[in-house]
């Protein structure tokens, strides 16, 4: 059963984390001018991406840790540093510059992007979901890291995807 708990708590730390609602405005503001057609494409892209990150960040982010020569409690220490700015961030109800700092600000405003690069990297996939995916699974098995990784596309899908749809948002 613990196992079952330590799962839900990945899940909803993620979520909590990769925060897609954050992403919504920028989004919809950055396809304004496109279809329908281009803004699902977009989003699917953009989950897509958020997914192969995290799932990267699983099987290979503690090996990349010893590889520099960090230790994994230092990652975690630093990885806590992470959360604790963008929570603050949140209490002020801003972005924060953890996310997304101002020239991608202003990058993703003149448009010159193609939308990967601010809104899947490293707004929704940036240095804390990755943190949080990489502590998740210190010291698992392959097959522990495996369930973690699966987990993901159904976060990176429903957070992502479904939130990004401009027909949803249009009936809130």
């Amino acid at each position: 059963m613990s196992s079952l708990n330590e799962y839900l708590r990945f899940v909803v730390t993620l979520a909590a984390v990769v925060d897609p609602f954050l992403a919504v405005p920028l989004f919809l503001a950055f396809t304004a001018t496109r279809g329908e057609d281009e803004r699902r494409h977009l989003a699917r892209i953009v989950a897509l991406t958020v997914f192969i990150v995290l799932a990267v960040a699983v099987f290979i982010g503690e090996s990349l840790l010893e590889l520099i020569g960090a230790s994994l409690p230092a990652f975690r220490v630093g990885g806590g540093l992470v959360l604790l700015l963008m929570a603050l961030a949140m209490l002020n109800a801003q972005a924060g510059g953890v996310r997304q700092s101002r020239a991608e600000a202003q990058e993703l405003e003149e448009g010159e992007l193609q939308g990967v690069v601010p809104l899947a990297i490293p707004l929704l996939a940036g240095p804390g979901a990755i943190s949080t995916s990489i502590i998740a699974v210190e010291g698992g098995s392959l097959a522990h890291q495996s369930v973690e990784a699966l987990q993901e596309p159904v976060c990176a899908f429903h957070t992502c995807g479904r939130p990004f749809d401009v027909a949803l948002w249009r009936r809130v």
